[in-house]
């Protein structure tokens, strides 16, 4: 018919004026993804039932050694395979691989877990061996001059944990007591530890309080006991009453430890430092 013919060369011609843009692979992968998140969002939104969420197992915990099969593994790190996995159907070789993917999760978090507990205590054995090796230095700095002050003891002081008294002491061990307090407060390691807290506790004034109090109770802990005093707050405030009753109280000498000894616990590490080397010069 000439006017079919002539409808398909007008077509013809339409069809050729129109180009073909093609469609490049990831191009239509993208829109797929697109449209499948806004399907999945008009779901979300409609009432009724929804869709069960998908399995988000990781699979690839999985090794299938051939025939042998997957590896489950176990807590203590080995692993054995499935029995009769040759000869399973691939239906239920899937929902075992996918049983096996999820307890092969588990044990992989609990592996972690206990090396990230093993790794913990490693880094807490360095630092109670930094901690040990610290003290070991103070207790060598002072070893010596305990020594020298047990030797110049004439008898041994009974304390108040077996009188149930606070221990009477003469000028000399009052003396002698002061000047190994001096000692300690006075030590490059006391000092480092005092400026350290200083530094990290200069806004906060009552943690410093605190951490400065603690700090020199584990000085008193060690030294009030080889007069006869409990190392604890009691055995301070036992000390304290003494030398403030005591017929010696007024000793030049004594006044002049207890000043030297405010000055190292009071004043700035840096401050108490330089008084300390002009009293040396």
């Amino acid at each position: 018919d000439p006017q079919d013919r002539q409808t398909e060369t007008e077509a013809d011609k339409l069809g050729g004026a129109m180009p073909v843009e093609k469609v490049q692979p990831h191009e239509l992968q993208r829109e797929l993804t697109k449209h499948g998140g806004r399907v999945q969002y008009v779901q979300a939104q409609l009432p009724g039932p929804r869709p069960p969420p998908q399995d988000t197992t990781d699979m690839s915990l999985i090794v299938i050694d051939g025939d042998a099969g997957p590896r489950l593994y176990k807590n203590n790190g080995n692993f054995e395979y499935v029995r009769h996995w040759k000869g399973m159907s691939s239906t239920l070789k899937q929902v075992t691989l996918l049983q096996i993917a999820k307890k092969n999760q588990i044990v992989k978090d609990l592996l972690e877990q206990k090396a990230k507990e093993r790794a913990d205590k490693v880094e807490d054995e360095e630092v109670k061996a930094s901690l040990a090796e610290l003290c070991m230095d103070w207790a060598d700095e002072r070893k010596a001059d305990l020594k020298s002050v047990l030797k110049r003891m004439r008898k041994p002081t009974e304390g108040r944990m077996l009188t149930g008294e606070a221990p009477k002491l003469t000028l000399e061990q009052a003396l002698d007591l002061q000047c190994l307090l001096i000692d300690n407060f006075a030590s490059q390691v006391f000092k480092r530890r005092l400026a350290s807290v200083v530094k990290e506790y200069a806004a906060k004034e009552s943690r410093l309080r605190s951490e400065r109090h603690e700090l020199v109770r584990g000085v008193y802990a060690k030294v009030l006991p080889v007069y006869g005093f409990e190392g604890t707050y009691q055995g301070v405030y036992d000390m304290q009453q003494v030398f403030s009753t005591s017929p010696w109280a007024g000793d030049e000498g004594v006044k002049e430890n207890r000043a030297r000894i405010d000055r190292l616990l009071f004043e700035s590490p840096a401050e108490a430092e330089e008084e300390e080397e002009e009293e040396e010069e």
